[in-house]
């Protein structure tokens, strides 16, 4: 709209000065009639205005009043003047008929030759379109983010099928056996007391016409009370669960919203308002639609709930809703916009151009400083509601602190906004090479992403090029040197990279702790390393040598459908099995042997329980590690540990649920579990790309068994890379730049989880929509597979339990780095491993196996300390 404006007002200027020569006569007469011919309020379309705009009072000296014949919907506002003038627009109801506005212009300027003074009037037709002219997409949003769930339930909840803009809605339940839909109400059946609470998703569908949209909403379903609750208990526990919708600020109430009509156990809820003129409650089925009508002034309305029981005791639960007026006071004026006022950026910690801030909005003054003059110039250039921040290149990465002062009729509150100015010259053109791995897939994925930094960034050339995993440490080792500006660095050969002085790039200065706060701790975590010391970690006063290009879970996933035929075929009840799947809850090593033993009830047939077994899953899930804290002392004849490993040689030896280490070698795991030859096997995020494609069956994942040992929890195995740069790199900005744009750019981190490339970087993402509300395409995926697939696993949360670790002692899920990772090289693995063939043939134990190992393993752990930490 602005823009339109100042192209109109140069546009004018231009008419101006060849009118104006072409008259004898006062030359305020030609300027008047030309402002008058092209004078038109700052809106596209005046045949359907949705919002307010802007109206100057005065252009090239001639003063411009205005007036509307319908102050209802169309209020002018001037006191801003001489400045601006605000029109405001009121939209009509849903129930309304547009509104027919004229807005009456009159123009005047005095003579230049004498005190006469010149007028003009211009009246334009607007028509204010009710709010029921939103688009189909603008109703399906709305509807969108109107729907909640209880959560926890412990009883059946009524669901909204309609929403006010007529939008149909309709749910599907994960596991029926839990939440049922049954029309308009999810019928709940709670689990057993012992078993622990189940989480079942509900996928959300919202159609009207074209527009279609999903959401997963994860309900848990407590499990059921071991003493029958009493009516006064259920009600009592149905008032601490009753509350206002999550988008409803009792203090800030604004719109109409639904209440619930049966909550907890059977309790019954009705509803009575003090003031039913601005606060109606209309019983709809199982929800009561609690309709506001806003007055002038604000109005404090009490919302009544009764709770009972027919024939039973009943309680009352008060709400008390501050309806806001429409004309607001200066202290909810200057709140709404503090609430409302952001930066127009998309990238707070990524800032490369000058940008635009408002210094007016709603009548409200903003006034904006820097903590940086320097970098980031609050200049009066702009427009009078308008101030420019002028860009100026620092020479690192600067974070810089822009506070806004709103100020309005003596009321006032300060918002404060960080932002990180990074040191690249856009007028400056840069060339890179990056190097990476991975199959054809991977390389697609990584050169569409690339593909999209060169267009955000058109003076950065990006040269890609990956090699697959077995080859790619060896191609970078013969690259040591002559490395690409930035590359793939695996955390198990990090610290061996990191100890060379002249190989990786320190990019410490690169990073602020605002931009570093987005990302898990323990990602970060592992790329820094202390090259006088040898140790890893920023607790060890190390310095930064990477960014995380993701963190990888490594744990169980089991064929759902097979699990449920042979659970179907053994008799084994849906009880039992929601039992042992339940992804918050870890099964024992006792509880998972027993599972597949009722599962796979037939030792010589084909299929088997597991295909293999992680030793760092089992070794880490019995409380036990196969080094000391500082990695200096090996503790594989610890008795966790030999057990661990005894337990993983009798899943074949003894109990002959996993395939013996022989046909392990002529079949291997992903094999045996895709051609639907094994019930449970193991999987990390990078695997769902092939598990969408290759797979007919459903699969989830569940956390890793917990083994015998005392303060045994779950614990998985974590791998890991990072983006690493060369020091010798010409441009360490770029190169920083586009490791900053793959690690933590939203759209990357969403293209990567949509193409099932990893769980994303940024941890409130990770935590809520990748979880929760996946945003999935048909990218990636063949024509014949369904984008549904992408809603495999189920349970993604067990992914992100993993990461997150272990936050307290109750935590029961967690994950770990993998052995090699806390070395420098891993070639000692290799020989341990190659050193158990005795044992995963039953003719060693692992007692003894650990014994004879421990010596060796301990010489290996000697040389690298000398050769590195000395």
């Amino acid at each position: 709209m602005k823009k339109i404006l100042t192209i109109l007002l140069l546009c004018l200027s231009s008419i101006i000065l060849i009118s104006c020569k072409s008259h004898t006569e006062d030359p305020s007469i030609a300027i008047i009639t030309n402002i008058t011919n092209n004078l038109r309020p700052g809106i596209e379309n005046l045949e359907k205005v949705t919002s307010g705009f802007q109206l100057y009072p005065s252009v090239e000296g001639v003063s411009i009043s205005y007036e509307s014949n319908d102050t209802a919907h169309l209020i002018l506002d001037t006191s801003n003047l001489p400045f601006v003038i605000l029109a405001k627009i009121v939209r009509p109801l849903e129930n309304e008929n547009d509104a027919h506005v004229v807005l009456t212009a009159t123009l005047s300027i005095k003579h230049v030759k004498d005190d006469n003074v010149e007028t003009r009037t211009k009246s334009f037709d607007l028509t204010i379109l009710a709010i029921t002219a939103l688009t189909e997409e603008d109703k399906v949003e709305d509807a969108y983010n109107s729907i909640t769930l209880p959560n926890p339930v412990t009883s059946n909840f009524p669901l909204v099928l309609l929403s006010s803009h007529g939008v149909n809605i309709s749910y599907a339940s994960s596991n029926s056996s839990y939440i049922s839909i049954d029309g308009d109400m999810a019928i709940v059946t709670r689990p057993n007391n012992g078993y622990g609470a189940v989480n079942v998703s509900i996928t959300v569908t919202f159609v009207l016409g074209q527009s279609v949209r999903t959401k997963i909403i994860v309900v848990t379903v407590a499990e059921k009370q071991e003493v029958e609750l009493t009516p006064e208990q259920k009600i009592n526990n149905a008032y601490d669960i009753l509350t206002l919708p999550v988008n409803i600020d009792h203090l800030f109430v604004l719109e109409s919203f639904n209440m619930p009509n049966i909550v907890g156990e059977g309790v019954n809820v009705s509803y009575l308002s003090t003031m039913s003129n601005v606060v109606n409650p209309v019983k709809n089925g199982n929800i009561t639609n609690v309709i506001i009508n806003r007055q002038l002034e604000n109005k404090i309305v009490t919302l009544i709930a009764t709770l009972e029981i027919e024939g039973a005791y009943s309680i009352q639960k008060v709400f008390e809703l501050k309806v806001i007026g429409t004309e607001l006071s200066p202290e909810l004026k200057v709140q709404m916009v503090y609430e409302t006022l952001v930066l127009p950026l998309a990238n707070y910690i990524a800032v490369t151009t000058n940008f635009n801030v408002p210094s007016l909005v709603e009548d409200c003054l903003i006034t904006w400083t820097s903590s940086n003059y320097q970098v980031v110039n609050v200049s009066d250039s702009g427009t009078p509601i308008i101030k420019n921040m002028i860009i100026t290149k620092p020479s690192v990465d600067t974070e810089i602190i822009l506070t806004a002062v709103i100020s309005f009729e003596g009321v006032s509150l300060t918002k404060v906004f960080n932002i990180t100015v990074l040191a690249i010259d856009l007028s400056k053109s840069y060339s890179i090479e990056f190097y990476g791995w991975g199959d054809a897939a991977e390389m697609e994925n990584y050169t569409t992403l690339i593909n999209q930094f060169m267009h955000d960034f058109p003076n950065i050339i990006v040269s890609y090029q990956a090699d697959n995993a077995s080859t790619y440490p060896t191609a970078l080792r013969n690259r040591a040197n002559n490395l690409p500006d930035i590359f793939y660095m695996p955390d198990t050969e990090f610290m061996a990279w990191a100890s060379e002085e002249d190989k990786l790039l320190d990019i410490t200065s690169y990073f602020r702790a605002n931009e570093l706060d987005l990302l898990w701790e323990e990602a970060v975590n592992k790329y820094y390393y202390n090259r006088t010391t040898g140790l890893a970690g920023k607790e060890n006063n190390g310095r930064l040598y990477g960014i995380p290009k993701d963190l990888g879970p490594f744990t169980l996933v089991y064929n759902k459908t097979l699990l449920n035929q042979l659970a179907q075929a053994n008799n084994v009840s849906a009880e039992e099995v929601s039992l042992y799947t339940n992804p918050s809850r870890p099964m024992s090593w006792d509880e998972f042997v027993s599972f597949l033993h009722k599962l796979d009830v037939n030792p010589t047939d084909d299929i088997y329980g597991i295909t293999h077994y992680e030793i760092e899953a089992a070794v880490y899930s019995n409380n036990a590690d196969f080094f000391n804290q500082d990695q200096s002392v090996q503790t594989i004849t610890n008795p966790n540990f030999v057990q661990a490993l005894q337990w993983i040689a009798d899943l074949s030896l003894v109990e002959h649920l996993m395939p013996s280490a022989d046909d392990q070698i002529s079949t291997n795991g992903y094999q045996r579990f895709f051609t639907g030859k094994s019930v449970f096997s193991f999987m990390g995020p990078w695997d769902n790309i092939a598990f969408w494609q290759s797979t007919s069956f459903d699969f989830d994942v569940l956390p890793v068994p917990y083994g015998k040992a005392d303060n045994a929890k779950s614990t998985a195995w974590v791998g890991s890379m990072s983006y690493s740069m060369s020091k010798k790199t010409k441009s360490p900005e770029a190169a920083v730049l586009l490791a900053k744009y793959l690690c933590y750019n939203e759209q990357a981190q969403r293209k990567f989880y949509d193409l099932g490339q990893q769980v994303p970087n940024i941890k409130s993402m990770a935590n809520d929509e990748y979880i929760n509300n996946p945003q999935f395409t048909n990218a990636g995926l063949p024509s014949n597979v369904s984008v549904a697939r992408k809603g495999f696993p189920n349970n993604r949360q067990v992914f992100v339990d993993i990461i997150n670790g272990f936050r307290d002692e109750n935590d029961l899920i967690g994950g770990k780095a993998r052995a090699t990772y806390y070395t420098y090289n891993s070639l000692w693995k290799t020989d341990f491993l190659d050193s158990l063939v005795a044992m995963w043939h039953g003719n060693e134990s692992a007692y003894d196996a650990m014994q004879r190992l421990a010596p060796i393993l301990q010489a290996q752990l000697n040389e690298m300390i000398n050769d590195y930490r000395s």
